[in-house]
């Protein structure tokens, strides 16, 4: 992994992670990136969400701690289309309402506000 995908990793305040057998198998994301994620969630740093895209071993993967979509916990691969757009619409409510809550200030002309709150998302 490269220097500047760690520094998006470190920087980074959400975490949105889309589940599958496949995302699992990956050795690089269970030996690296779920306890990253995970160790950054504990210390307040970052917040979780997940999207169950297919069955997998989503309970007991430590990430079951955190929000999960769709609410009903089924695999979006089993949805209608209506419940696919409507649980990828409950991600996006989600992560405007994470943003949100840390979106620097309104542009007001000064530069050197506008700067002091900027974020990494």
């Amino acid at each position: 992994m490269g220097a500047k995908n760690w520094t998006a990793l470190n920087e980074s305040t959400i975490a949105v992670c889309l589940l599958s057998p496949d995302y699992f198998a990956s050795s690089f994301i269970s030996r690296v990136e779920v306890p990253h994620i995970l160790k950054h969630s504990e210390q307040g740093r970052l917040t979780v969400v997940s999207v169950i895209l297919s069955p997998c071993a989503f309970k007991g993967s430590g990430l079951d701690k955190y929000q999960a979509l769709p609410a009903s916990l089924a695999p979006v691969r089993g949805m209608n289309q209506i419940q696919r757009d409507q649980t990828w619409e409950d991600l996006a409510n989600f992560l405007e309402s994470k943003l949100k809550d840390t979106a620097p200030p309104p542009f007001d002309g000064d530069s050197r506000l506008y700067s002091i709150g900027t974020h990494r998302v």
